[in-house]
């Protein structure tokens, strides 16, 4: 069992048949399902493309799919969605997990199996994950030929026609398009620039596909018909925000759903809090990362007790669940955007404290992470979208925490005792999320 267990490929295999497991609960054929699947029934296929296009979005590319999907048998899509979230895993592992040891690959599929997969029906199963999951992870597929060339190994053509296929889909959405651009335009800088190699012509080739993509949403007159009927139907006075007040949302909100949602706050801020207070030798840099944790703790594991012995706290909380730009006249108010902003440029300090200037890569994860859930304060559909769009910035969490752990590793700073403590805490932090996930399925 033991000899077993070790193999590299069997935490993937585990991960697929364990998120497999949990989609045969899944109830397909909800909202946005439902709509997507009769369209067909309205339109002829490019007739329905054309209708977005003019009407309502972009997306043609994802639609297209899933219009497909939700008038294929439900299994399809069940099977197809386990195994782009297992790619997920894998290429999220290959990018970090250098090594490819298998305790590294165990604790990112144990990281992720804490995702709260329950956002991902908000929308309808399919609708919300052919947007989010599948981008995510056919976007990460077009990292690959890019990770495998900083390693020397050569990539075979038939990769090159998957990644860029993956690429075309996921740059369909705009938030994933927005983060592909700017990492193929960041490895074009690193790569000419800092490490003056000769320019990869398949990251010129990405760099040009995202930035026409980009030219492609920003003219579609689709998107801009459907900012107007959202402003109108979701936030009447959303028109009336400024460039401050859309901040707010972009970054309060944000925090409140990290809260809401406790654990990849928790091991995120633990993770870097450890690794800031271990490569420090200042005492500032210490206090930071303690504050930082006791600040995250305070708003998630002691939430309750805090209310109940400081009923003002309340306050605070509702200010953070707020739905609005709330009047800043009320001190408590304004609590929510200083901790937020805090929490942001202490998180930026520890990680630049942790990696220095041998990896700028979890810088830019996270910039990146936070960028697509900020952004959303700029669409009228933030609170209608729910929790799903932090679906980016918790894989880019999960990224960074998993950089901390094999640079832990690499440095000798964890005992292989704490490793083991660490993966079974995790193991049982996966298990118990499983649970939830299927008692909210049933």
């Amino acid at each position: 069992m033991k000899k077993f267990l070790n193999k590299k490929t069997i935490p993937f295999i585990l991960l697929f048949f364990i998120i497999l497991y949990f989609h045969l609960f899944f109830t397909t054929g909800l909202k946005d399902d439902i709509l997507y699947a009769n369209f067909l029934k309205k339109y002829t296929y490019f007739g329905f493309l054309s209708y977005h296009y003019r009407l309502w979005s972009s997306r043609l590319i994802i639609e297209s799919v899933l219009i497909v999907i939700t008038n294929l048998n439900e299994v399809i899509w069940k099977i197809l969605d386990s195994f782009l979230f297992t790619i997920t895993a894998y290429i999220i592992l290959l990018l970090v997990n250098k090594k490819q040891d298998t305790l590294t690959n165990y604790i990112g599929c144990f990281l992720l199996l804490q995702y709260p997969l329950v956002d991902l029906s908000s929308a309808g199963w399919i609708a919300t994950t052919t947007n989010y999951v599948w981008t995510f992870s056919l976007g990460l597929l077009s990292f690959y030929p890019l990770i495998q060339r900083e390693r020397g190994v050569k990539v075979h053509w038939l990769i090159y026609v998957f990644a860029v296929i993956g690429l075309l889909y996921s740059a369909n959405l705009e938030q994933m398009c927005m983060v592909l651009f700017v990492f193929n335009l960041l490895y074009l800088v690193y790569n000419c620039f800092i490490k003056k190699e000769k320019l990869s012509k398949y990251n010129i080739l990405c760099l040009l596909i995202t930035f026409l993509m980009l030219i492609f949403i920003f003219t579609c007159p689709g998107n801009w018909n459907r900012y107007a009927v959202e402003t109108a139907v979701r936030i009447p006075y959303y028109s009336d925000y400024g460039i401050l007040d859309k901040a707010y949302l972009g970054i309060v909100p944000t925090f409140n759903i990290l809260i809401a949602n406790k654990i990849y706050l928790i091991l995120f801020i633990t993770f870097l809090a450890m690794g800031a207070y271990i490569y420090s030798k200042y005492s500032i840099t210490k206090v930071i990362a303690i504050s930082s944790a006791i600040l995250v703790y305070m708003l998630t594991i002691f939430k309750q007790y805090l209310c109940l012995l400081f009923p003002n706290f309340e306050q605070i909380y509702g200010a953070f669940n707020s739905n609005i730009v709330p009047p800043f006249s009320e001190s408590y108010n304004v609590i929510p955007i200083v901790l937020s902003i805090l929490l942001i440029c202490s998180i930026i300090y520890m990680i630049v404290v942790i990696f220095k200037k041998s990896n700028a890569f979890p810088f830019f994860i996270f910039i990146l992470g936070f960028a697509t859930r900020f952004i959303m304060g700029f669409s009228p559909t933030i609170f209608a979208s729910s929790s799903r769009t932090c679906y980016f910035l918790y894989m880019a969490m999960i990224i960074i925490i998993l950089y901390i752990f094999v640079k832990l590793n690499n440095d000798k700073k964890i005992s292989p005792k704490w490793n083991s403590i660490l993966t079974s805490v995790l193991f049982m932090l996966a298990m118990f999320n499983s649970i939830n996930v299927l008692l909210s399925a049933l």
